[in-house]
């Protein structure tokens, strides 16, 4: 049934009046952009694995690669801006990536941050303690599975992980009816 009443309103009552075009549906561009979106995380998860030797490497998530920096971070390493384009210079955090690709993070997160002394007292294991520890792990690993002959194989290795997931990696892109400057950003 018809109520007039739903769709007029008398000119000077305040009520709002019916739009004779309807709001745009945007559920079209939605559907378009969820595709293309799945189709760049489809390519993003569907690259080959990398190897070293035999052994399948996890991916360089952002969650390695921060672990990674990190690790550098508390070694003191130069920053990586400087030392990246030099390959000879990256020898080091190649193995280290390597290392951080082949191993569960289990074998770095759980590193003890007390030990117990001489004469009993209980201790607490720096941060630069506990980077030289694994720093340690990770250069003993690498003497074992990576020859000297190896080495450029290796910092290539690095180059091609370190690109990919800085190709392969999502920006937030800001929704289309956003406006900074309403937002106070």
């Amino acid at each position: 049934m018809h109520d007039p009443a739903l769709t007029t309103a008398a000119p000077t009552s305040g009520h709002a009046i019916v739009l004779d075009d309807p709001l745009p549906d945007d559920t079209a561009a939605e559907s378009q952009a969820q595709a293309a979106r799945a189709e760049e995380v489809e390519a993003a998860y569907a690259c080959t694995p990398f190897y070293w030797k035999d052994q399948e490497l996890h991916p360089f998530a952002i969650s390695r690669e921060g672990d990674w920096l990190q690790h550098r971070i508390a070694l003191g390493c130069p920053p990586l801006d400087q030392v990246i384009v030099q390959p000879a210079l990256m020898i080091p955090d190649a193995c280290r990536v390597i290392w951080f690709c082949a191993h569960a993070p289990r074998e770095w997160l759980h590193q003890p941050t007390m030990k117990q002394g001489e004469g009993g007292q209980w201790h607490t294991v720096t941060l630069m303690d506990r980077a030289i520890a694994l720093e340690e792990r990770i250069r003993d690993w690498a003497d074992e599975h990576i020859l000297p002959a190896e080495q450029v194989l290796a910092v290539n290795l690095f180059y091609d992980i370190y690109n990919r997931a800085h190709t392969t990696r999502t920006a937030i892109k800001p929704h289309p009816h956003h406006d900074s400057t309403k937002a106070g950003n």
